[in-house]
């Protein structure tokens, strides 16, 4: 069982992005950038530059008056580029495609 410091253990994490659905992608970049969860829901796909292989925190996705909208990070130094210490883009990239095959982006 995972501590109140860790949200998932490494088992439980596998176990979670070893799921192939439509979220995968998402529980791959949770577990893997260690991202406030709010910074990775305001990911957006141009936000990834996929040569450069680094994800750009521009936003994050909140939740005000019942609505849901995009705000800046909490803070200036959230704004940044993120090295990635595993390799979730390929997942990502395969994500797109089949987003873009289907019609929607």
């Amino acid at each position: 069982m995972a501590s109140s410091e860790q949200i998932l253990t490494l088992e439980e994490r596998d176990k979670l992005t070893a799921i192939s659905d439509r979220w995968s992608p998402l529980f791959t970049v949770f577990s893997c950038l260690g991202l406030r969860s709010a910074e990775c829901l305001g990911l957006q796909w141009k936000h990834i530059d996929f040569t450069r292989k680094k994800p750009s925190i521009k936003q994050q996705l909140i939740k005000t008056g019942g609505q849901k909208a995009f705000a800046p990070p909490k803070t200036e130094e959230s704004v940044r580029d993120i090295n990635l210490v595993c390799t979730p883009l390929e997942e990502l990239k395969s994500a797109l495609l089949q987003r873009a095959f289907r019609g929607g982006l």
